[in-house]
């Protein structure tokens, strides 16, 4: 089987009605449209009789004389002839029409169906799995199958419902009828297209890509020389012309040069090739009107070349499906092997009984490689006294969210172990260790409900004055009051937006309800102002606690009581950050590079 995961989330479609439908009024909207056809040929060909005054088609009334139980001696006049024939065009219409409708929805209720079943089986698998995306750096793995690859799945099921069975039905229908009208004219019609699109698909369209790439190459070189001559152009004199690397007219008309050819070259695709089919109809038109003469009609031809014209409708489609199926197959790999994972987590047999943190944290020989096989931590080994305030820092933003997954025990390493005090985290009680160790991402997580209630989860052991304590101590309450309904203002999704700090805050007063002994905060982006505030806020929530931060601001460097500083997932450097500033040049490149240390006056003066 060509796409054997993807079949597997079709069979996840079980409305026998829906199913039923999208097979009969498949069938029936795919068979109308070629006697739609058949009988506007019959209308051109009546429209033609009547004004040359030749008599019409015996057949075709003959048997409207049976469908209608007309007396064979009826003489059917020519003007009740036409209101035959328009009576039926309108009926075929209709049934057409409703027909599609009701394939559509039959196609859309199957594709929905999958979609739901796969969005439920992603939420069942992401309760199973446990919270081992904590601190991912852009959307979870489970948010990206939940929206990302379901989509994608759902896509290519209403491409594949849609060509079968009408598209490959429609096809066949309208080949029929173009082939019995006149099979040596349509077989020269099909073969031509043929030809034509195999010479622009395989030939014409690659060489045009690859133009259109060269000159889009060229016109992004160009590009990022006139951000040079922008980037420098306040180094410049007036009267120094023949600045180096300052020659901004030149690159812009370079640019525009180039920019104008990779556009011409994608605009004229086209434009070629409606002009090589109008050469293929004029093509068809001589045989017409040279090798076929007197023997094609007017109504002939023109009902010939509706069918063909109709055609290419479903060919489009069919030949758009095995990209589309494609990637319904990786998205459907993907998902099916989300769905196989474990949790992230196992409790242990015996677990114990309580494990907060008291003394140190010890990290032994820890090592985690990603999905891909590429190295994060390599045997890590450091230990962090309780109670202190710590920051992670490392020569790459992945390491940090590694390391805080695993010191919160949303995963486990590959090799070596995490303790808290003399208790080994895979020995941990799970529901006493998440008590115990929490962590914030800089986004948050709200949902849709009341700031009492994002704060609360529903324990209604926790009175309101417990609630506006908590926001005041991470600096929110003023912020809540200044909402419409202050606590009881809806947030989330479907409630307000808040800005992404205050969310941080209010998510950091829901853990700090139930006191834990470690808190790890992936801090929020800021403005410098705002960080200070902040920073003032955690070194009052770090006491009597210990708090690890993955710092965003310069501020929460200096305030902390150790800074530990990972290069290629091992520990480079240990100690304020001050010191390894002193000590190491890469720590000193990063954090200017990160954290735009110009702003200040010589902040290495500063810290040393």
């Amino acid at each position: 089987m060509r796409w054997p995961n993807l079949s597997k989330t079709r069979a996840l479609a079980r409305r026998p009605l829906s199913l039923l439908g999208l097979w009969v009024c498949g069938l029936i909207a795919a068979l109308t449209i070629p006697v739609l056809i058949c009988n506007f040929g019959l209308i051109v060909h009546w429209l033609i009789s009547r004004d040359n005054g030749s008599e019409t088609n015996r057949l075709v009334f003959t048997l409207y004389r049976q469908i209608f139980g007309l007396d064979t001696a009826t003489v059917i006049s020519s003007g009740q002839q036409f209101i035959y024939l328009t009576a039926t065009a309108a009926g075929l219409v209709l049934v057409e029409a409703i027909s599609l409708v009701l394939h559509q929805r039959a196609v859309l209720a199957l594709s929905q169906e999958v979609d739901a079943e796969l969005k439920r089986q992603v939420y069942e698998q992401a309760a199973h799995i446990g919270p081992s995306d904590t601190f991912a750096q852009g959307a979870t793995s489970a948010e990206v199958m939940l929206h990302q690859q379901t989509e994608i799945v759902r896509h290519s099921l209403v491409a594949w419902w849609r060509v079968i069975p009408y598209g490959m039905i429609l096809l066949l229908g309208l080949l029929g009828v173009a082939l019995a009208i006149n099979f040596w004219l349509s077989t020269t019609a099909i073969l031509l297209a043929i030809v034509i699109w195999s010479v622009y698909r395989n030939m014409i369209r690659p060489r045009v890509r690859q133009f259109a790439q060269t000159w889009d190459e060229r016109a992004e070189r160009h590009r990022m020389w006139l951000d040079e001559c922008l980037s420098i152009v306040h180094l410049a004199q007036d009267d120094a012309e023949d600045f180096p690397g300052l020659n901004f007219s030149h690159e812009l008309q370079e640019y525009q040069r180039a920019s104008f050819r990779a556009r011409l070259s994608q605009a004229l695709r086209r434009p070629f090739l409606l002009s090589t089919i109008l050469l293929a109809a004029l093509f068809l038109l001589l045989i017409v009107g040279t090798a076929a003469e007197g023997r094609v009609s007017a109504s002939t031809s023109m009902t010939l070349a509706a069918a063909l014209i109709c055609a290419y409708f479903p060919t489009a489609s069919i030949f758009r499906l095995p990209q589309l199926l494609a990637d319904g197959e990786v998205a459907a790999a993907k998902l099916l092997r989300f769905f196989q994972h474990g949790p992230a987590v196992l409790e242990s047999a015996d677990p114990a009984d309580d494990t907060p943190l008291e003394q140190q944290i010890t990290i032994h020989a820890v090592t985690l490689a990603d999905a891909e096989g590429q190295g994060i931590l390599s045997n890590l080994s450091l230990k962090i006294p309780a109670k202190h305030r710590i920051a992670i820092m490392s020569d790459d933003e992945i390491a940090p969210s590694a390391l805080a997954r695993l010191l919160l025990r949303h995963g486990d390493p590959a090799a070596g172990s995490i303790s808290y005090d003399d208790c080994e985290l895979r020995n941990a009680k799970l529901a006493q260790l998440r008590r115990h160790a929490v962590g914030v991402e800089r986004r948050g997580r709200l949902f849709s409900a009341s700031v009492s209630e994002n704060i609360t989860l529903g324990n209604q052991a926790i009175s309101q004055a417990q609630i506006v304590e908590m926001t005041k101590h991470v600096g929110v309450h003023d912020f809540i009051q200044s909402l419409p309904d202050a606590y009881g203002t809806v947030i989330g999704i479907s409630g307000r937006q808040i800005p992404a700090v205050q969310a941080f805050r209010i998510t950091l007063a829901r853990v700090l309800i139930n006191k834990p002994s470690l808190l790890i905060l992936e801090e929020p982006q800021t403005d410098f102002e705002e960080a200070l505030l902040l920073d003032s806020q955690l070194t009052e929530i770090a006491k009597g606690r210990t708090l690890i931060t993955l710092p965003a601001s310069i501020v929460s460097l200096r305030k902390a009581d150790a800074v530990i500083f990972l290069q290629q997932g091992n520990v480079a450097e240990q100690g304020t950050h001050g010191e390894i500033l002193q000590r190491s040049e890469l720590y000193r490149h990063i954090i200017y590079q990160r954290f735009n240390p110009f702003r200040e006056d010589d902040m290495a003066a500063q810290d040393q």
